[in-house]
């Protein structure tokens, strides 16, 4: 989720973030597990008095079926929803729509994926090709080893963009055209996967498709710029990494309000 303050910053408005680095990591749990997290941290963040929340791909899709009480008084901001509906399936060259997270991500992701793609409408270009693929054909990968590694070593790393490049083998064997990124955390190393797939067979479509979206559906702004990161667990992630700790403090003021809760 933090990997979003890559186009956040740029925009004025308050955010409080929950960081729940005690139930890390959510994508290696049951499905009960982390809708409990989640719960705990929609509490947390409407106790804050937040407007619109920003949640994770796979709870994103989760909460559209979702029954709490809560959910009906309080904006779940459709991001990732938006950006697969109208940034990337629309520019879908054959219908082949490749996915990749973690466990859960992947165990559940295509039934949830085709929920949210029930009602396309494909574009006029789209119902021209004789072998576009219609309803979606899906192909999950599962990459549960990306987040320990982003987290833990530079994004230009060795072995993780060895990693990278043999997981991503499965997508063009494949030959899926789209690849849809079920973690915020992958656009870190965005670059990567843009240069490893042709972008004329197999599109990835970046984070600044995201900011978008985020324009689109967020209007107004605050009166001030201003980060708050509460954490569950020892918060290290958040103050050794550097090019984070830059990206949330836009003013470049030296201090970004972190807590423990």
């Amino acid at each position: 989720m933090l990997a979003l303050f890559s186009f956040l910053h740029r925009s004025e408005h308050e955010y409080i973030v929950r960081y729940d680095d005690a139930g890390a990591f959510w994508g290696d749990s049951s499905q009960e597990f982390v809708m409990n997290r989640v719960s705990l941290g929609i509490d947390f963040l409407l106790s804050k008095g937040v407007d619109v929340i920003i949640v994770s791909p796979i709870v994103e899709l989760l909460l559209n079926s979702w029954t709490l009480d809560y959910i009906s008084k309080i904006q779940i901001l459709p991001l990732f929803s938006r950006y697969v509906l109208d940034e990337c399936l629309p520019f879908s060259l054959v219908g082949k729509i490749g996915f990749m997270g973690d466990y859960l991500d992947v165990k559940i992701g295509q039934d949830l994926l085709k929920k949210l793609t029930a009602n396309l409408v494909l574009t006029d270009n789209q119902r021209g090709i004789k072998k576009f693929h219609f309803p979606l054909a899906w192909w999950g990968k599962e990459v549960r080893l990306w987040n320990p590694l982003l987290e833990n070593l530079s994004w230009s790393s060795t072995l993780l963009n060895t990693l990278i490049k043999n997981d991503l083998k499965y997508f063009k064997n494949a030959a899926v055209d789209t690849v849809i990124p079920m973690n915020y955390s992958y656009f870190w190393v965005q670059k990567t996967l843009q240069h490893l797939f042709n972008f004329n067979k197999t599109r990835f479509h970046g984070i600044e498709k995201l900011e978008t979206v985020f324009q689109k559906l967020v209007t107004g702004k605050s009166s001030t710029y201003k980060v708050s990161v509460f954490h569950t667990g020892h918060g290290e992630f958040l103050t050794r990494n550097k090019r984070l700790l830059w990206l949330l403090d836009k003013w470049k003021s030296g201090k970004v309000d972190i807590a423990k809760i």
